[in-house]
């Protein structure tokens, strides 16, 4: 007769908003007693994520789910429950905790519910998902589980201190490096979208619940629809400085380029000036120093002294595209 093994942990996702969703396989009752998933000593987990947070997670005391929902980090183990002979069960619940013993022919896995997981996901798509297993089992039953997992996975290198590193490779350096890498990319996006919404809730279309659209004009609000398969339009806005026109430049603010809302240097891009697309003009993103962008063209001049916005601080700079811009007083 076969036992069951149940995870030891509630293994859901918690109510609070979640930036980094870390999968995992299982964590057995009748093994070590812990208070978190990963919170077992050869698990280097919680070592580099206090590293890259730069916050003390203990996972030895209770505190750490109140920093876990502080920062937005959730963890997930795809794997509820086990069903395995009484013999063999020592080696699933204590001995090496490894997923080469979890993916045992004499092992039945049983899975957590992956629609509802993709439920979760294509509700909050800002999320950035992360496998800490490594290269992970290659039993094609947990290839396929998944495969059916609708995000991009990131993998993480395995953070047990058992797992293999390359020749000459210090074992915590390497997985620092790596953890860090992907996270901080992760950290940059959330940033960016956080920042963009707070502009767009700073400065409202006027009478628009869904202002996208009404901002573009309608000469070019056809070929966008096409591009973008009439869904909704997006739309960065920013606000920029008016000092910069009357020289007849555009100095772009850092963020934009670790954001990627803009292209490469020497792209040419067009300007549209005016909501209403009073008229528009090509002109090149260059490198004006230290990795900032410019734009450098005397109609920026032209519109600044028309327009008289010496007596405005500042105009309103909106990415339809990375190639496409809209300026407005």
């Amino acid at each position: 007769m076969k036992e069951s093994i149940k995870h030891q942990l509630p293994n859901s996702l918690p109510p609070y908003k979640i930036n980094f969703l870390f999968l995992g396989t299982f964590n057995p009752t009748g093994g070590k007693k812990v208070l978190v998933h990963y919170g077992r000593s050869r698990n280097q987990t919680w070592k580099l994520l206090s590293e890259i947070f730069n916050v003390n997670f203990d996972p030895s005391i209770p505190e750490i789910h109140e920093k876990m929902k502080m920062m937005g980090i959730a963890c997930l183990d795809l794997i509820e429950s086990v069903e395995v002979s009484p013999e063999f069960s020592h080696k699933i619940t204590g001995e090496s905790y490894s997923d080469s013993n979890l993916f045992n022919r004499l092992v039945k896995r049983n899975y957590k519910d992956i629609d509802d997981l993709n439920k979760f996901l294509d509700i909050h798509p800002d999320i950035c998902v992360f496998s800490t297993w490594g290269k992970g089992p290659q039993n094609p039953e947990w290839r396929k589980l998944i495969s059916q997992i609708n995000k991009k996975i990131i993998p993480l290198v395995s953070p047990s201190l058992v797992a293999a590193v390359p020749k000459g490779k210090k074992k915590f350096e390497y997985m620092l490096e790596d953890w860090k890498a992907k996270i901080n990319d992760c950290k940059r996006f959330n940033t960016s979208n956080s920042n963009l919404k707070s502009q767009s809730d700073k400065n409202p279309a006027p009478n628009s619940d869904m202002p996208n659209k009404n901002k573009i004009p309608p000469f070019l609000l056809s070929q966008l629809n096409e591009l973008f398969n009439d869904e909704e339009i997006p739309t960065n806005r920013f606000e920029i400085s008016t000092n910069e026109l009357k020289n007849g430049r555009i100095n772009f603010p850092k963020k934009l380029i670790d954001y990627d809302l803009l292209p490469d240097f020497n792209t040419t891009v067009k300007i549209i000036i005016g909501k209403e697309g009073d008229s528009a003009f090509t002109a090149k993103i260059i490198d004006s120093g230290g990795g900032n962008a410019r734009i450098n063209k005397s109609k920026l001049k032209d519109w600044y002294e028309e327009e008289n916005l010496q007596n405005q601080e500042v105009f309103n700079l909106e990415i339809v595209s990375k190639t496409t811009f809209i300026i407005y007083k």
